[in-house]
């Protein structure tokens, strides 16, 4: 298993946990938001600590409003499918494929 596999395993972990939040960052180990889960290094709000590994830089960005908006009923399947969507392209896309998605 991989570090980078190992980061979307606690992200699944803590969306099945109930332990992502929105609408502020979490404490990184018992909540978090969801880019925190995947990223701890981006701390509270240091987007820019994202490893290029993990998340391009824009995707990263874009996280935290994918996390916080939208409806309250809707957002756990916004979570859930986040998650499988960034573990199955993190897998597939190279940066040409990123910068494509973009």
């Amino acid at each position: 298993m991989t570090e980078t596999t190992e980061r979307w395993d606690r992200l699944d972990r803590m969306i099945a946990e109930g332990r992502i939040v929105r609408r502020e960052w979490g404490d990184g180990r018992e909540r978090a938001c969801l880019l925190l889960a995947l990223a701890p290094e981006v701390g509270e709000g240091y987007v820019s600590r994202c490893p290029a590994d993990v998340l391009p830089a824009w995707l990263a960005g874009l996280t935290p409003w994918i996390d916080d908006s939208g409806s309250k009923a809707l957002w756990p399947g916004v979570v859930a499918r986040y998650a499988r969507v960034t573990r199955r392209a993190h897998g597939v896309l190279d940066a040409d494929g990123w910068e494509r998605a973009r």
